[in-house]
Order: structure tokens, then C-alpha cells, then sequence
């Protein structure tokens, strides 16, 4: 979508009220009605180009009067939902935001709901949740509600930027006004244009929204159960545990759960009174009101479901319950009619013909032999035995029930495991006739075949992140058994069903309609006796970090993922090769403290997620063939095959990211810095956007969104340069270990390594992670407090050997050190004791190579830079020159700020972030203005003429020059 399809998108569906216009700093309002858009753009674009424009962007009710935008109380609709996302920068001064935009982008597609359109603002984003109808604000009520969805989202997207340590304007009151996309924003210098940059149609019903609303109801769910005479509210309160508890607790009961209560009960024949008893004691009765209530759950006639009571209200039920709404107990069940027939001691004769009766008996026939045998025999002499079989056929035919002599029987096919299942009512399921249906017209009973080849609904899977189900088809082709995993919804539908004849499903479009009621009935019939088994599509943790897949779970859990690089590396994690061998080498290649660094972090990547520890990237740097790759395989040797668990830097965002995910809580080790290419993919951006988590916001190729991507790992990467640069971000700096030095000495052992890592390896990650729940499992506080432990011993012994503080990578360095010490116990079996010294002077090594290699912070390092840049273009500073930088004044240099911001954007300084550093840490003389406010830049006449400069001043008495600390001037 380009911006001349905004507002089109934005007011879709909209007949009435008043778009709004307004200029900042003038203040000026302009109005135009919902169907005059084209005016309304080509005004906005007017504006634009002169001054900051906005647009409210729910409808206002009328026109107002001059200058006045309105308050909610004005608004006439909400069309959409929105946010506003402000990006670290010159323009905020906040600076708990997100770096980048990619990293705004990416927080954005973490959302449960995915935006429908992003406008760039020019410092931050304006995120936009298209509605698929308009809400009409017709009430006080409706006002509240929609004014309380609309905040609650927002505070909903606030609450997960709060967990990345961001702070997001709250700013969610429906009569909101945003810039307007193809404006400029006149509040850069440079005047960006505010654009749409993602857009991709999708629309929401409020009711998505709903639920993150403070006064979140549930969407009721109904059935149409229909009510009958004979229901008693007696008897469903009798068997129905959830009626009970609105009876018994009715003095603090829920609004829903009161609800759920009157749509069941108003339908028995004696629900009038009970409801009005039950709801004596609740809160807000009212019995005029409770009436009105009963009125219309007699019109509406469909009760609140067991699945809505049990799923949405969080009401835990009797697991044995079958009914599909309490409602449904409030008639006997056909065994309990028989029973009471039987037990009455004189027969109605008008009573023996009844419907009600019939139906009885013909299920007794069937179902209940001996009672059905006792009613007949109380019926001799009383009435025709011979009618009544009549009347029992009849009804029979009538409701199109066969006494199929196969069915309810359990059903055994050769080659399967069928568990005990029972023959669906109206089906034959033989190997050697396939499936069949019994069916009744007026000459008799139809057998027909709906598939030449017996089909079973053979297992379930329910999914542990998301609860998604999927069902596992066994069939009959070629003489075996064969198996097809897919969604219930492709299953239980006529036409999608038909793709699996492609996998050798006898299904045509003739048949395939009987087909699903085939499948629809055995699932039925089978619901208890279908072994419902765990899926998931990731590798790591789950059971709040109680399991970890495929290493260590208590139960089968399958991988189902239509990810290639999840399937790529699922088929990975094997054992393969000797355990003695990799052992003896790995500890061999652990007397080079770099090299169990590396291996160390492969271990410790799984403990991130028990810790809640951020992403970190360990990048290990030196010149070629110093044994990195050798070392990072066999450290990824730990889980399962290094040749598919490497990955390499020549690829895209995309692919980094797809594979991330599938590793998920397993480290991710990227080879080869050197191969990147800056053009495509910067190192700045790949670690970024690693270190969030998740994965960027994109579309599916069939439409909608794709499902979003997560991570929590430890990224290893190696190279022959510094990942980081000079004018790398602070962001950067404290998101990387790097580590320079050689991790295998001997180029002959290195090689070595490579042979044996790729021919030995899925060992060690099994017996470590074991080794973590047997003694952590309880509680992972207890792991916690390992890691805190380490980490003062590591900081305690830095100190002591160096005399000074630890660096920033103190928590990173602590986490490796804790997976070696972790490892050392439980794979490489040396004593509790050696191995936590051992740990010790790892961090300690690991921190004092990364200390020769850390930089200063970015204000320094630009300090630095502007230092030697000043110095070296001193000629600059005088009149005599063609291009003149500004003036110099013994040590003090005036500078023009747009030759200082060429100088530093340059080397890929951020100009107005190091400017306000510099300002800040006193570096450039600042003055304070008529009105008191500080400036950084006052007039000076250079060559003759008045300009803007920036004053700095050296310190003309030190060899390398530094800044004065200057006070501000009045």
C-alpha cells in the first residue's frame, strides 16, 4: 500500500462523521466528511510540505469550531487500533527505546495480534490494527467499553516493551492524533517524509481485542440445545457440578458464571423459580432485571456450552461429564427412562404407544436387553406384543437407526494396533471390503462403499505451545499400513479431504462427504480411546523448564514442524560414533582455555531460559587456521551432528533468523565473519536482531501473517577480524564477547578435531542436561543461586588478581563459566570442588583477554576521533582557505556543525547522539539563551559573516590533547 491508499484502508466501511486535520505549531483545524478522502489527502499533502500535519484517526461527530480537534466525548467511531512507537534517536530525549527501527519492526511481529500497517514517522512508528467493521459509539456504555479495549491493548504492548527495558508513551485515548503518511516532519532537520512502509490488509474483529480489556468477558459460546417439558432444574443441579456452584456461591459469584447459570435453567420446566432462588443471594439481583434475564434465554433458546464453562470461564468440571450443556441434564437419559418404565408397578396403556416411550424401548432393544424383556413381559395381556414390535421398527426407520449387527463391536484390522476401538453405528470397517455404509430407504437396509480401503483415526497430538491439534491418519494402501499427520480441519472437511488422495487415499468427490462423516463418527465413537500424544515444532525447553525436547522428557512427545531447517535439524540430533573417543579429544582440546570457552558456551546455551538471561553473542577472532571452526564443532558436537548444526555467515537475515528459531534454546554457531557481505546484511544488524528473540514481522504466501519466529540462545561466531567496530554502538558492544587468541595450537590436531567432531558426537547434551534436573529440577531458584554464586567467586578473584572491577561481560562470562562448571561434574566426571576452581579461572581468563579488547564507549571513542580530526584539519580553521571549517582561537576551535556532522556520519557516527554526548559530559561550550534555555550552537562571524558554530576547546597543555571541562555560560 503507498500512502494515497491510506485513509482508504483506515475508513473502510465508514458512512458517517468527520475526518480531522491539524497543523502543529499554527494550530489550525481543517474538516472534511468520511467520503471526501481525496480532499482530505490532497489537503494533507498541501499542509505537509509547510508544517507538521496530523489526523485524527477515529471520526469525529461534527465539525467543531476553530482550532479544536474534540476529546472522546466527539468521537463517532474507532476504526482501528493504534500505537505509537518512539525509536532511540536525537528527537526523544527518553532513552529506554529501541535502537533501530529493525529492532521496532521485530518487537512489533512479537505481538499476539500482528499489526495491518506501519508508518515510519520519522523517529519512531505508528503501528495501526485495522477493525473489519467500524465501532459505532452509540452509548455512554459503548463509549466506556471500546475507550477500555483501546487501553487495554495499549497497555497490553507497553507491559512486553517494559520486559526489554523500554518505556512507550501511553498514548491510547481514542481521539489521538497521528502525522499523516506522505507529510513531512518538520521537526528534523533533515524533514523525513512520514510513509507506510509494511501494510498487509489484515482486519481484526474488536473481539480479538477483548480479552485484553480490564472488564474482559468471555464470547459466550451456544449451543443449540433445545429445551424440552421434561427438563427439571432439579435434575441438572442434581448432576451438574458448575449449576451447584453458582447455587452454593452465589454471594461472590461472576457475572458470566451467572449468566451461563440463567441461559441453562430458564430452559427447564421449572426454571423460573429456581433461577430467582439461586439468585437470591448474588450481588446485583435485581428481580425485575433477573426476569428479563429468564425472558430472553427463553427467546434466545441456546445455553452457555460445558466447553464455554470450562474453556473460557475456567470452571474445572467433572472430567466423566459427556453432556454438551448443563441444560442437557435436565432430561432423563433413555437408560433412565427404561429403568423408570420397568419399575412401575401398573402399565398406561395410552402411555405404552407414546413417542417417548417407543424411543425408549427401541434404544432398550438394542442397548438394554433384560430391562427390555421385563417390559414385555409386563405387557402381555395387556396390549398387542406384535404392535408394539411394529411401532419399534417404525420408529427405527423413521430416525434412520440400521441394527447394523457389526456395530458397536470392536473393531480388529490386521497389521494395526487399534487399542480397543469400537465400530462407529452405521459403519462396516473390514481389510478386506474397506468402509461401508449401512443406510435405510423404504425397500430395506443399503449397504455402500465409501472407500475400497479400511481408514482409521490412528493417534492425536496435541501441541505443547499452543494447544493446536493435529490427528494421524492410518490407511490401507499397496498391502500396509500407511500414516498421513495433518489438522482436524483438513480431515473433517469434504473438500480439503480430497487432497490426501495424492498420498493414496481411495477419496473421490463422490464420496468424499461420506468419507468425513465416516472419520466424524469414529472420532466420536472413539474419543476415550484415541491416544492423544504431545507434539511440538522446536527444540528446548517446556514444562516451565521441567523437559527438554528431544533430550529429556517424561512422556512421547513427537517433533511436528513444516520448518526445513527445524526438520534439518531434528534429523541432526543422533548419536553417532564413539562416546570415549569424543571425550578423551574434548578434554584434550579443554586445556586451551578459548577453545573450552567455546565448549563451554555450547553448554550453557540451554540455561539461559531456567537463568531469564538475555542472548549473548561470544565471538572468537585470530588469524586463519587457528583451529575456530574446529573448536565450534566440536563444541556443537555436545547436541548432535556440527556439519548441519554449523551455520554460516554468507546467508540472509531470514535464514539466520529461521534458524535461530529451530534451535531455539541450543547454541547457534556462525562460521566465518569474513564472508559477510556488508552490502546485503551488516554485522551490526545480524546482532541486533539475533539478540531480540523473536523474528521480523512477515507475510505467508498463502495471506496473513507468518506465525512468528523465537529463540533464547547463546550465539557463538568466529572470524579472522573484530565483529565489532570503532564506531559500533554501545548496544553492540555490550550484547558481544569477543575473545581474541588461537583455540588449538597444533594445526595437526585441529584437523583432527574437525574428523572426529563430525564422526562423534549427540553424547554429552543428554547426560548434561540430566544431570541439570536431577540436581536443579526442584526449583530452578537453586540454579540461580549456582550462577550467582560463580559469579561473585569469578568477580571476587578478578579483583584480587587485578585490582580493579570486572567489565560489563562479568554476567555473560559467568553464564559460559557455569555451563563448564555443569559440564565438568556431570560429562567429564571430575570432583564438584576442582571443577568450581576450574570455572573460576576460566571467567578469569576470559575476562582479561576480552578486557585488552574493549572499547571505550561511543562518546569517547567519537571524542577521539573529533580530537585527531581538529588537529589534522587545523588548516581549515583560518580565512585564507577556499573551504573553511570554522575559525581557531589558540586551542579553541569554532566549528560550522554541518562540517562536524560530515566528519562523524562519515565514519558512521550518530552526529545527534554524540553531539548531546558531548554536551553532556562538557566537552563543547554551551550558553544559555534569553529565555534560559541551554543552546549548543551560538552566532559567530566567520570570514565576515554570521553563522551557527559549535565551540570546542582543547587543553593546549597536554600532549595529546584533551576536552575542558567548561561551565556553561550566561
Amino acid at each position: 500500500m503507498v500512502n494515497q491508499g491510506f485513509l482508504r484502508e483506515i475508513y473502510k466501511g465508514c458512512k458517517d462523521g468527520y475526518i480531522t486535520l491539524n497543523t502543529i505549531p499554527e494550530k489550525e483545524t481543517f474538516w472534511f466528511k468520511v467520503n471526501e478522502l481525496d480532499k482530505a489527502e490532497k489537503k494533507a499533502a498541501e499542509l505537509g510540505k509547510k508544517t507538521n500535519t496530523f489526523f485524527g484517526v477515529n471520526l469525529r461527530k461534527k465539525q467543531l469550531g476553530l482550532g479544536l480537534r474534540g476529546s472522546d466525548h466527539d468521537i463517532h467511531s474507532v476504526n482501528v487500533l493504534y500505537a505509537d512507537i518512539d525509536v532511540k534517536g536525537a528527537a526523544h530525549a527518553e532513552t529506554a527505546l529501541p535502537e533501530t527501527r529493525e529492532i521496532a519492526l521485530q518487537f512489533m511481529g512479537s505481538l499476539p495480534v500482528k499489526p495491518s500497517i506501519i508508518v515510519w514517522s520519522g523517529n519512531g512508528m505508528h503501528v495501526y490494527w485495522l477493525l473489519n467493521e467500524p465501532f459505532i459509539i452509540s452509548s455512554k456504555q459503548e463509549m466506556e467499553q471500546i475507550k477500555d479495549i483501546v487501553s487495554s491493548w495499549g497497555k497490553h504492548i507497553n507491559e512486553r516493551a517494559k520486559i526489554l527495558g523500554w518505556r512507550i508513551d501511553s498514548v491510547y485515548d481514542i481521539a489521538r492524533m497521528l502525522r499523516f503518511p506522505g507529510t513531512l516532519n518538520h521537526k528534523l532537520e533533515n524533514k523525513t517524509e512520514c510513509k507506510v512502509i509494511e501494510s498487509n490488509g489484515t482486519r481484526y474483529s474488536i473481539d480479538t481485542f477483548k480479552k485484553y480489556s480490564s472488564t474482559h468477558k468471555p464470547v459466550e459460546e451456544r449451543t443449540s440445545v433445545k429445551r424440552t417439558s421434561e427438563a427439571s432444574a432439579e435434575r441438572v443441579t442434581e448432576k451438574c457440578s458448575f449449576i451447584r456452584h453458582c447455587r452454593d456461591k452465589a454471594k461472590t459469584l461472576p457475572e458470566p458464571y451467572w449468566h451461563a447459570m440463567i441461559s441453562n435453567l430458564s430452559l427447564t420446566k421449572d426454571g423460573d423459580g429456581v433461577v430467582h432462588e439461586y439468585s437470591k443471594d448474588y450481588p446485583k439481583y435485581d428481580k425485575t432485571e433477573t426476569e428479563k434475564r429468564i425472558r430472553r434465554a427463553l427467546k434466545e433458546d441456546k445455553p452457555h456450552t460445558c466447553s464455554y464453562v470450562q474453556e473460557t470461564l475456567g470452571f474445572t468440571c467433572n472430567p466423566k461429564c459427556t453432556v454438551k450443556a448443563p441444560i442437557v441434564h435436565g432430561s432423563q437419559s433413555m437408560e433412565e427412562l427404561v429403568k423408570e418404565l420397568v419399575a412401575k408397578e401398573n402399565v398406561d396403556i395410552d402411555e405404552v404407544f407414546s413417542e417417548q416411550n417407543i424411543k425408549a424401548m427401541a434404544y432398550a432393544k438394542k442397548s438394554l436387553p433384560a430391562e427390555y424383556t421385563k417390559y414385555k413381559q409386563k405387557l402381555k395381556n395387556k396390549v398387542s406384543i406384535r404392535d408394539f414390535e411394529n411401532a419399534l421398527k417404525a420408529a427405527n426407520k423413521e430416525a434412520g437407526f440400521v441394527m447394523d449387527p457389526d456395530a458397536d463391536k470392536p473393531l480388529k484390522l490386521d497389521g494395526i494396533d487399534l487399542r480397543g476401538a469400537i465400530q462407529p453405528h452405521g459403519w462396516d470397517v473390514t481389510l478386506k471390503n474397506g468402509v461401508r455404509k449401512y443406510s435405510t430407504t423404504s425397500g430395506g437396509t443399503v449397504v455402500s462403499t465409501i472407500c475400497p480401503s479400511p481408514i482409521v483415526i490412528s493417534r492425536k497430538f496435541e501441541n505443547i505451545d499452543d494447544n493446536s491439534s493435529k490427528v494421524e491418519l492410518a490407511y490401507f494402501n499397496n498391502r500396509k499400513w500407511k500414516r498421513i499427520i495433518t489438522s482436524p480441519s483438513q480431515v473433517f472437511n469434504k473438500n480439503s479431504i480430497m487432497k490426501f488422495a495424492d498420498n493414496g487415499i481411495q477419496v473421490s468427490s463422490d464420496s468424499s462427504g461420506d468419507l468425513v462423516k465416516y472419520l466424524w463418527d469414529y472420532d466420536l465413537r472413539n474419543a476415550e480411546g484415541i491416544p492423544i500424544t504431545k507434539s511440538i515444532s522446536r527444540i528446548g525447553w517446556f514444562d516451565k523448564c521441567n523437559q527438554f525436547y528431544p533430550f529429556v522428557t517424561k512422556d512421547e512427545v513427537i517433533y511436528d514442524s513444516t520448518s526445513k531447517e527445524g526438520t534439518d535439524i531434528m534429523a541432526a540430533m543422533h548419536k553417532d560414533g564413539s562416546y570415549e573417543l569424543w571425550k578423551e579429544n574434548v578434554l584434550k582440546a579443554r586445556e586451551n582455555p578459548i577453545a573450552r570457552f567455546l565448549i563451554s558456551a555450547s553448554f550453557a546455551s540451554p540455561l539461559l531460559e531456567p537463568l531469564k538471561h538475555r542472548i549473548f553473542f561470544v565471538h572468537i577472532w585470530h588469524d586463519s587456521k587457528s583451529g575456530k571452526t574446529a573448536a565450534v564443532k566440536l563444541g556443537l558436537s555436545v547436541w548432535g551432528d556440527p556439519k548441519v548444526l554449523l551455520a554460516s555467515f554468507n546467508a540472509t537475515s531470514v535464514g539466520l533468523e529461521r534458524m535461530a528459531g529451530a534451535l531455539n534454546n541450543l547454541p547457534f554457531a556462525i562460521d566465518e565473519l569474513q564472508v559477510l557481505n556488508d552490502r546485503r546484511i551488516s554485522a551490526e544488524t545480524i546482532i541486533y536482531g539475533l539478540s531480540m528473540g523473536f523474528g521480523r514481522l512477515r507475510g505467508a504466501k498463502e495471506g496473513g501473517l507468518q506465525d512468528k519466529t523465537e529463540w533464547n540462545n547463546i550465539v557463538v561466531t568466529t572470524g579472522e577480524q573484530p565483529i565489532s567496530k570503532e564506531n559500533s554502538n554501545d548496544g553492540v558492544l555490550s550484547r558481544v564477547l569477543e575473545l581474541y587468541s588461537k583455540p588449538v595450537d597444533d594445526e595437526d590436531f585441529a584437523h583432527e578435531l574437525h574428523i572426529i567432531s563430525e564422526n562423534n558426537f549427540g553424547y554429552g547434551g543428554e547426560e548434561y542436561l540430566r544431570h541439570i534436573l536431577l540436581n536443579y529440577g526442584k526449583g530452578k531458584n537453586q540454579l540461580k543461586d549456582e550462577y550467582t554464586k560463580l559469579r561473585d567467586d569469578i568477580s571476587s578473584y578478578y579483583h584480587q588478581k587485578e585490582k580493579s572491577k570486572a567489565n560489563s561481560q562479568l554476567d555473560n562470562v559467568a553464564v559460559v563459566c557455569l555451563g563448564d562448571y555443569l559440564s565438568s561434574v556431570a560429562v567429564f566426571g571430575i570432583s564438584i570442588d576442582e571443577a568450581w576452581n576450574q570455572a573460576v579461572l576460566l571467567g578469569y581468563a576470559a575476562l582479561t583477554n576480552n578486557r585488552q579488547l574493549e572499547k571505550v564507549d561511543t562518546i569517547e571513542r567519537a571524542w577521539e576521533y573529533v580530537e585527531g580530526w581538529l588537529v589534522s584539519n587545523t588548516a581549515r580553521f583560518t580565512n585564507d582557505t577556499q573551504v573553511t571549517y570554522g575559525i581557531c582561537n589558540g586551542s579553541t576551535y569554532y566549528i560550522i556543525p554541518a562540517f562536524l556532522r560530515a566528519a562523524l556520519e562519515e565514519v558512521g557516527f550518530d552526529y545527534s547522539k554524540v553531539i548531546r554526548g558531548f554536551k553532556d559530559r562538557g566537552y563543547i561550550t554551551t550558553r544559555k539563551d534569553a529565555k534560559g534555555n541551554t543552546r549548543m550552537q551560538y552566532q559567530k562571524r566567520i570570514n565576515g559573516k554570521s553563522c551557527k558554530v559549535i565551540e570546542i576547546q582543547l587543553d593546549p597543555s597536554e600532549e595529546n590533547a584533551v576536552p575542558l571541562i567548561v561551565k556553561t555560560e550566561k
